[in-house]
């Protein structure tokens, strides 16, 4: 063997010594080939990249503060008249409290209708405040429990913001919403978007609907009225007197419904009266003389 051949082996083993017998690198593709594959897998890892779903998140939640946006806007206009309204309820309340046997009576004395008439209305009118009452305060107790499992789970203080969530509720429109959209950015804000994304959905389906199914059901009672009267009562009384409309609304359609039910009862009695007055026609015996 001569010098040329001697190197020409010796350079042979330099190129095989980092190739181990079953290394699986030893049949990889070339990097160019790997570079082939590049172009689709990165088209793939922008599809579902995390970066991609807090943008999708982030542009869900400034939707909803835009369209929050356009509700507050005449909120905040109308803070001055609200206070005012707020202190005129307290002082009416304050009155009826001191004075409301007497105000009853006097309605009753000047009021056309029989006294019994009067007396199941006013006793329809006391009923459906109660519930109003009550179902407003259940429904605001169950919507703070439901958002307190959800920030729970989210790893938020969830008495605090539960509390918070039973009384915003009351406000009209938005209510929970106040509590519980701010809590979603802060979790998109930290990275958390997986919650963010489950407690908005479970905040604006759950708690949301809560509202409007759970408080006609508890108002119920014995307002004589369906939960579906008493849905639309409290859609339009919201609408139409703001958060008083949860008593107004209701109020209305009940003393409405107990009008046309005394309308119906002096209809009937009225009928009852013409068929009594009515004389049937008398036949006399034979031989008898006429008057």
């Amino acid at each position: 063997m001569d010098l040329s051949e001697l190197q020409q082996s010796v350079e042979k083993l330099g190129d095989g010594a980092g190739t181990l017998p079953g290394d699986p690198d030893a049949n990889a593709p070339p990097a160019g080939d790997l570079d082939a594959n590049a172009p689709p897998m990165a088209a793939v890892g922008d599809l579902f990249h995390i970066d991609k779903l807090q943008e999708i998140a982030l542009w869900a939640v400034s939707a909803v503060v835009n369209a929050l946006h356009e509700q507050l806007l005449p909120l905040l206009a109308n803070v001055g008249s609200l206070l005012f309204n707020f202190i005129i309820i307290l002082f009416v309340m304050f009155y009826f409290l001191r004075e409301g046997e007497n105000v009853v009576k006097f309605l009753m004395r000047v009021s056309p209708l029989p006294d019994a008439y009067e007396r199941r209305l006013f006793e329809r009118a006391r009923t459906i405040v109660s519930s109003a009452v009550v179902g407003t305060g259940l429904t605001s107790l169950a919507q703070g429990v439901l958002g307190m499992i959800a920030f729970a789970v989210v790893g938020i203080p969830w008495f605090f913001y539960g509390v918070l969530m039973m009384m915003t509720s009351l406000v009209p429109l938005i209510g929970t919403a106040l509590v519980w959209l701010p809590c979603v950015v802060y979790l998109l804000i930290i990275g958390a978007t997986g919650k963010a994304i489950g407690l908005a959905i479970w905040c604006a389906v759950v708690v949301g609907s809560a509202d409007n199914f759970l408080r006609p059901f508890f108002m119920k009672g014995d307002t004589g009225l369906s939960s579906g009267l008493l849905f639309f009562a409290i859609i339009g009384g919201v609408q139409v007197f703001g958060l008083m409309g949860v008593v107004y609304g209701p109020l209305i359609f009940g003393s409405c419904a107990i009008l046309l039910h005394v309308y119906q009862l002096e209809m009937d009695r009225e009928e009852q009266l013409a068929s009594a007055c009515e004389v049937a026609p008398q036949v006399l015996p034979e031989g008898t003389p006429d008057p």
